[in-house]
C-alpha cells in the first residue's frame, strides 16, 4: 500500500491492515458530522445547516459553495476568534466582480498542512537528503515555509531558492547546497532541466516532485529525460489547505488525503454526482479544518475519480491528474494543450502565450535553444492542428546563449495561463 494508507491509519488511530473502504467511509461520516455540528455552532453562515448526516452520501442535499459566495461571505464561514487565526490569504476570484477570497487558517489547520506534506514527501526524501524548494512563501505559515517544516520532520535538510531566481542562481544553489531532490512547478523544473544540460552542468538531482500546476504527461516525460529522474505528481489547491492528494511510486493516479478531505465529482450543469471514471467538476468539503472549513466547494477543476485499484494495494480513493480550470479548457487556447504539443521540442525552455481577441491572433513568445529560423518552423508545424480557423499565429524566438544565461528565468511568476487580450 501507499505510504498515504499508513498516514491515514496512524490519522484514524488504528493499525495499517485494518484500513478498509469501508473504515475509512465510516469515519468520514464521523468527521463530517463533527465538521457540521461544529460548524453550526460557530458560524453565522452555516448556521442553517444540519448538525449530522445519516450518510456520506446525503452531503449531495447540502448547498454549494462556489468562489463568488466564499468571497462575499468570508467572514461570517469564520468558526474561530481572530486570536486563533495564525495565517490569512487573499486571492482574486476568477470571475468579474473584483472580490477577493480571503481564507483563514489556524495553527491547528497549518499543522495538518504539514503532516501530510511530510508523508508525500517522503516518498522521494529519505533522512539527509537536500531538498530545494522553487515555492514562493518562505515566511512563517507560506507555502515554502510548510514544505521545510515536513521535511524536517523527515531529517531532510530544506533548501528555500523561492520561484523567481534566474537559471543561473538556481544552478548554482544546485551545487552549492549539493541537493538532491526538487519541488516545483512542472515546467519550471524542466526549464532548468534544459538549462543544465545546455550549459552541460552537472547535477545530483535523483527524484522531483511537482505542484501548484498542472502536469502535462509531455512534460513528464521530459523532466524524466531531461534530468534522468523519478517525478511525483501532487495536485494542492489553497482553498484546501495546499495539500490535496500525491502520487505513490507507481505514478497511476494521485491518492486523495481522504482523512481530511471528502472529494465529490459532479456535472458542472446540473450539479449531480457523476460515476466514478467520469470526467466532471471537483468539489470538496474540508473536514477537519478549524478556523474556516469549506463544505462542499466547487473548484472549477475538471477531475475524476479512478475507479480501479492501484497497484500499489492502497484502497485510498485516487484521482487522475487535472486536465485544468473547466473555464479555460473552454477558451479558444489553453495552456495545458499548448505545453502538450510545445515541450515535444526539446530546444523550448519556456514560452509564453497571448491571444487577441479582436485580430483573432495567438502570439507565443518562445525562450530557446535553437535559433529562430528553424524553431519558428518547428513551433507552426506542432500548432497548427490547434490553430483555430481564420486565425494567425506570431512567433517571437529569443534565444538562450552565453549573453543572457545568467539573466534568463521563467516566464511565468505563478500559474501558466494563456494571456487573453483584446
Amino acid at each position: 500500500m501507499s505510504k498515504l494508507d499508513g498516514y491515514i491509519a496512524e490519522q484514524f488511530h488504528i493499525e495499517a491492515e485494518q484500513l478498509n473502504r469501508a473504515v475509512i467511509e465510516q469515519e468520514q461520516l464521523k468527521r463530517l458530522n463533527e465538521l457540521l455540528t461544529w460548524c453550526k455552532n460557530n458560524s453565522m453562515y452555516y448556521a442553517g445547516y444540519p448538525d449530522s448526516l445519516s450518510a456520506l452520501d446525503e452531503i449531495c442535499t447540502l448547498p454549494f459553495l462556489t468562489p463568488q459566495m466564499l468571497a462575499e461571505n468570508h467572514q461570517e464561514l469564520v468558526c474561530v476568534s481572530q486570536s486563533e487565526i495564525s495565517r490569512i490569504v487573499t486571492m482574486q476570484t476568477s470571475g468579474t466582480s473584483g472580490l477577493q477570497k480571503r481564507l483563514y487558517f489556524s495553527e491547528h489547520d497549518q499543522q495538518l498542512t504539514v503532516d501530510f506534506f511530510a508523508c508525500g514527501l517522503s516518498e522521494l526524501n529519505v533522512p539527509g537528503d537536500r531538498c530545494m524548494i522553487l515555492m514562493p512563501g518562505n515566511r512563517p505559515g507560506g507555502m515554502s515555509y510548510l514544505i521545510g517544516k515536513a521535511l524536517e520532520k523527515l531529517d531532510a535538510v530544506p533548501v528555500p531558492c523561492g520561484h523567481d531566481k534566474s537559471f543561473a542562481e538556481m544552478a548554482e544553489l544546485l551545487q552549492t547546497q549539493q541537493v538532491t531532490t526538487l519541488v516545483g512547478s512542472p515546467v519550471q523544473i524542466l526549464s532548468l532541466g534544459r538549462y543544465l544540460q545546455h550549459f552541460q552542468l552537472s547535477h545530483n538531482i535523483k527524484a522531483v516532485l511537482v505542484s501548484s500546476d498542472y502536469l502535462p504527461e509531455t512534460v513528464r516525460c521530459a523532466i524524466r529525460e531531461t534530468l534522468q529522474c523519478d517525478v511525483y505528481d501532487h495536485y494542492g489547491i489553497t482553498e484546501a489547505g495546499l495539500g490535496f492528494s500525491i502520487e505513490c511510486e507507481c505514478h497511476q493516479g494521485l491518492h486523495i488525503r481522504e482523512n481530511d478531505l471528502l472529494v465529490e465529482i459532479i456535472h458542472p450543469e446540473t450539479g449531480l454526482p457523476v460515476p466514478d471514471g467520469e470526467w466532471g467538476e471537483m468539489v470538496f468539503t474540508t473536514l477537519t479544518r478549524r478556523a474556516m472549513p469549506l463544505i462542499r466547494y466547487r473548484t472549477g477543476d475538471r477531475a475524476r475519480i479512478l475507479p480501479e485499484p492501484c497497484t500499489c494495494g492502497s484502497v485510498v480513493k485516487r484521482m487522475d491528474k487535472i486536465s485544468g480550470r473547466m473555464q479555460q479548457l473552454d477558451a479558444d487556447y489553453c495552456m495545458p494543450v499548448l505545453d502538450e504539443l510545445l515541450f515535444q521540442i526539446p530546444e523550448i525552455i519556456d514560452y509564453q502565450a497571448r491571444y487577441y481577441k479582436t485580430g483573432q491572433k495567438l502570439y507565443i513568445y518562445a525562450l530557446a535553444i535553437a535559433g529562430e529560423e528553424r524553431l519558428a518552423e518547428k513551433i507552426k508545424d506542432f500548432l497548427q492542428p490547434v490553430l483555430k480557423d481564420g486565425h494567425t499565429l506570431t512567433l517571437c524566438c529569443e534565444r538562450l546563449d552565453e549573453t543572457n544565461r545568467y539573466m534568463a528565468k521563467s516566464l511565468y511568476a505563478a500559474k501558466r495561463t494563456v494571456i487573453a487580450e483584446e
